[in-house]
């Protein structure tokens, strides 16, 4: 037998219990796709910023990813809704917020921890996750690494320009 088929097999010897153990245990940190869904306190930071809930609807068939509408109450002549969606685990919602309801946004953007960004954040919120899993094994509160995709479907109304301070979330 070779030298390679001998580490081949030490491999498959020594991860096959740690493979059954974790399918067996089903540690916390292994995310499964459910619903995000949009706090109480979310919504009064909206409505202190002048948006009102309006209604939720599922974008696929999963209970992942539901879009939250938020009108606009800032000014008469701008109907103006703005869809909020939670990203927990990835960016693979990120074609839904871009093109909410089927009509492209006027504006959308990222927000991760107060940061407002263009470009979905994985880099930090795989970096929040991964400390989210030590800290889970050592029983410490997690951290906050819910990224929320925020669309608008006009100009007239400007969430980017809001303070995005959601630690309280």
């Amino acid at each position: 037998m070779s030298k390679n088929t001998r580490i081949v097999i030490a491999l498959i010897l020594i991860l096959a219990p740690f493979s059954i153990a974790l399918k067996i245990s089903k540690p916390t940190w292994i995310h499964e796709q459910h619903e995000v869904p949009i706090t109480q306190e979310f919504k009064a930071f909206l409505a202190s910023s002048g948006l009102t809930y309006f209604d939720a609807y599922k974008t696929i068939n999963s209970d992942a990813y539901k879009v939250s509408l938020f009108q606009t109450t800032l000014a008469e002549d701008c109907f103006a809704m703005v869809y909020v969606i939670p990203m927990p685990i990835n960016a693979e919602a990120e074609f839904i917020i871009a093109r909410p309801l089927a009509v492209a946004a006027a504006d959308f953007f990222f927000v991760f921890n107060g940061a407002v960004s263009d470009r979905y954040p994985s880099l930090k919120q795989w970096a929040v996750l991964a400390a989210n899993r030590l800290r889970d094994l050592m029983n410490l509160p997690k951290h906050n690494a819910i990224v929320y995709g925020i669309a608008s479907s006009a100009p007239c109304v400007n969430p980017r320009g809001f303070a995005w301070d959601l630690s309280a979330q």
